[in-house]
């Protein structure tokens, strides 16, 4: 998601960061809890539960990296010398 959101830009990244932004508004324990007991009690629903609440951390700092590489010069210079990306 993050990558994604990084690459394409625009609307995209407005789109995809709005979905990680309402993940984030909840308690990350609470919300890891509910799911928990949702799916019912085990070591791997738990772990389920954990990816589900902290998989927006990751994504923006995904995000962060891919712009910060975009906006190199080297990928620059590819692009004018008509490299596909």
């Amino acid at each position: 998601v993050g990558a994604a959101a990084g690459w394409f830009g625009g609307w995209v990244d407005a789109v995809l960061m709005r979905l990680v932004d309402i993940t984030m508004a909840f308690p990350p324990i609470l919300l890891a809890m509910a799911i928990t007991a949702s799916l019912g009690p085990g070591v791997r629903n738990a772990l389920i539960a954990m990816v589900l609440v902290w998989w927006p951390i990751y994504a923006r700092l995904l995000r962060a990296q891919v712009i910060a590489v975009r906006q190199r010069e080297y990928v620059d210079s590819a692009e004018a010398i008509g490299m596909p990306l």
